[in-house]
């Protein structure tokens, strides 16, 4: 027997239909908090990939029927929505049953049949890929300003860290304390979360809504996403100490049992399809440094390419030559690619996963270590990015916790602001909040 769903007066009203099933929606009662996305619970995912996969449709219209028992009859749409609720990711906002309203034959609105919707933040400035395509890249050693960048880098470790670690930034309202901003735990018992798609398609924005420089940046499309089922050791992240159980850890793409995941961690990729090699939370903070790294030479890093296998990704043996060669130089800049930084190539490009390249491929290598020591942003951002992208798939000094990069972030972040131009001149939403 279905469970009985029980109607409740709706916490958001639906406004306009912008496409079919979805919804622009504000708060009843309350303009101010501005415009939500409301999007029919029928035609969720279910239906879209039973069509896709050539499987009956209405096993896809069950599937959507079941979520509709599980959020409003099995009271789950709570828990969702308590889990889905940050800043920087894109939040579950609330759960309507509503008839939609429908335009009739005199120009007076009708209503339907009742509808059960979600009701998510409604990024209204588009996606970091729409930037990409909107604002073409004309060198590699400059592309979108460095606040920006800082502004999208802040983000996702905030949602990472969110995600994975259970914590939540705070910014007390005397600006932080001499301290910084704090981080709460908001549940002991909290499993990780990998996102596992983390690229500019996902990566969405708002438009600002006071004196902040950008609106928020916000993680979205869960669809990939694992629970892990881990729950987190007491240590801090920095040391290994609870190496390897509470590692939380999925594949690349799909889902196996833990018990199978687990013995491939720090062990050589090569060992399993593409798809089943194991995924942590270094894999997502080299997606997050990969997104920084596209932000800021236009070029999108392949660790390994389909259909080829490839490597496409080296750094410097010596750690860093041409850097090296600037600092003997006496090089004191705030910017990399300065007249000290040799114009030649980095010779001792080594890569973690050293694969033959197939000459079918047309894919280029990129040396980071070498990109970076030309790229015009400060020596704070080229290091908190370079430090993300040190990433060997075979090593056990993996990241247990996002938590100590999220502060690391940070104090980079604020040395940035303090110490230049650009940088006083960005005006943060934690600003515009304290000001306000």
């Amino acid at each position: 027997m279905s469970p009985q769903i029980c109607l409740q007066k709706p916490e958001f009203e639906l406004v306009e239909e912008i496409e079919r099933g979805v919804w622009t929606a504000v708060k009843a009662g309350d303009a101010r908090a501005g415009r939500f996305l409301a999007r029919r619970i029928n035609i969720f995912d279910g239906a879209c990939d039973a069509a896709a996969a050539t499987r009956s449709l209405q096993d896809g219209e069950r599937r959507a029927l079941w979520l509709t028992h599980l959020l409003y009859g099995f009271g789950q749409a709570a828990v969702i929505a308590r889990i889905f609720n940050h800043e920087n990711i894109v939040s579950l906002a609330g759960h309507i049953q509503q008839q939609p309203p429908v335009g009739g034959a005199d120009g007076e609105q009708e209503t339907t049949a009742i509808d059960g919707f979600l009701v998510w933040d409604f990024c209204d400035a588009a996606t970091l890929s729409a930037l990409f395509l909107n604002r073409p890249c004309k060198s590699a050693a400059y592309y979108l300003p460095e606040s920006l960048c800082w502004h999208v880098l802040r983000a996702l470790t905030r949602a990472v860290t969110y995600l994975h670690d259970g914590k939540r930034l705070a910014v007390d309202a005397d600006g932080g304390g001499s301290d910084g901003p704090r981080r709460t735990t908001m549940d002991k018992d909290w499993n990780p979360i990998l996102h596992r798609a983390i690229e500019p398609d996902n990566i969405f924005f708002q438009h600002p809504r006071g004196a902040e420089t950008y609106g928020l940046c916000k993680l979205g499309n869960f669809g990939t996403a694992a629970v892990t089922g881990h729950v987190l050791g007491p240590g801090d992240g920095y040391g290994q100490e609870d190496w390897p159980c509470s590692v939380a850890v999925s594949t690349q793409r799909g889902w196996e049992a833990l018990e199978a995941t687990r013995p491939k961690v720090a062990r050589d990729p090569e060992r399993w399809t593409a798809d089943k090699r194991p995924y942590t939370l270094s894999d997502e903070l080299w997606s997050v440094g990969n997104v920084l790294f596209n932000m800021m030479t236009g070029r999108k890093l392949t660790y390994v390419c389909r259909p080829y296998g490839c490597a496409h990704v080296t750094k410097c043996r010596e750690g860093g030559c041409l850097e090296k060669a600037a600092a003997a130089d006496a090089c004191d800049c705030l910017l990399g690619g300065c007249h000290h930084v040799p114009e030649a190539a980095c010779t001792h490009d080594v890569s973690d996963w050293d694969r033959s390249r197939d000459p079918r491929c047309e894919q280029p290598v990129i040396n980071i270590d070498s990109y970076l020591a030309k790229a015009r942003y400060s020596h704070w951002l080229r290091g908190v990015v370079k430090g993300m992208l040190e990433f060997d798939p075979k090593s056990k000094l993996l990241t247990t916790k996002a938590l100590p990069v999220a502060k690391t972030v940070e104090e980079q972040f604020q040395l940035w602001r303090e110490d230049t131009k650009e940088g006083q001149d960005y005006v943060d939403l934690d600003d515009d909040g304290v000001r306000k």
